[in-house]
């Protein structure tokens, strides 16, 4: 065995050395990111593993050819609601008309805030209620009722 044939032998030794040393320590990092996730999961799993649903109030105001009351309101919404979204993802949003003032056709209504979005989206479609033209303006999104209310102080 030559000298060339020598230092090829090394330098496939030292390479396989670095090698196996790199795969080591890889494995070692992936186990310990694996330990990681399986407190993490833990940890979920005893806070119960959801969040808890935070509540958005809409100010909206209605105008529309005659006044309505909050029972066509309610009524005419859940049903565009359910043909757009439906009937699941009404059940989970819950929408709920909070108060309606028949007199200046202004209210508030609760939804999850998950779900703000298809909420508002259903007020803009929102073109008749009760064989009556309308246009639902949304005003404010809130987290709180109070605001609502001191938003629909001014209408």
């Amino acid at each position: 065995m030559n000298s060339f044939e020598a230092v090829l032998v090394l330098l496939t030794l030292a390479s396989s050395l670095a090698a196996l040393i790199l795969s080591i320590r890889s494995h070692y990092r992936v186990s310990r990111l694996v330990e990681i996730i399986g407190m993490l999961e833990t940890r979920v799993r005893n806070q119960g593993g959801m969040i808890k649903p935070r509540k958005r109030y809409i100010a909206f105001s209605i105008i529309c050819d005659k006044p309505v009351t909050r029972e066509q309101l309610e009524d005419s919404f859940t049903k565009l609601y359910a043909e757009y979204f439906g009937k699941v993802l009404l059940h989970k949003a819950s929408p709920q008309f909070i108060f309606f003032m028949e007199d200046k056709q202004v209210g508030v209504l609760r939804v999850s805030h998950l779900y703000k979005d298809h909420v508002l989206a259903v007020l803009g479609i929102l073109k008749q209620v009760n064989n009556s033209k309308c246009i639902a303006i949304p005003l404010k999104t809130c987290g709180s009722l109070k605001k609502c209310r001191k938003i629909l102080e001014k209408y």
